[in-house]
């Protein structure tokens, strides 16, 4: 499962002075539930091929 960061913590995992163990891995949180949103998107997103916007619009 990839990690989701919020905006403070994509700074620290960015940051090239941030090296200590402690400190990443405390950045290494579940993202809550209720901050995610889904949606049903076209099945062009199932072929590498299809590199386009396309593939993350909402469907209607």
């Amino acid at each position: 499962m990839p990690v989701i960061l919020d905006n403070p913590a994509q700074m620290a995992w960015l940051d090239p002075d941030v090296t200590e163990p402690k400190i990443v891995t405390a950045l290494l949180q579940p993202f809550p539930s209720e901050l995610m949103e889904g949606y049903d998107v076209s099945t062009l997103v199932n072929s590498p091929a299809n590199d386009r916007p396309e593939c993350i619009e909402a469907l209607e």
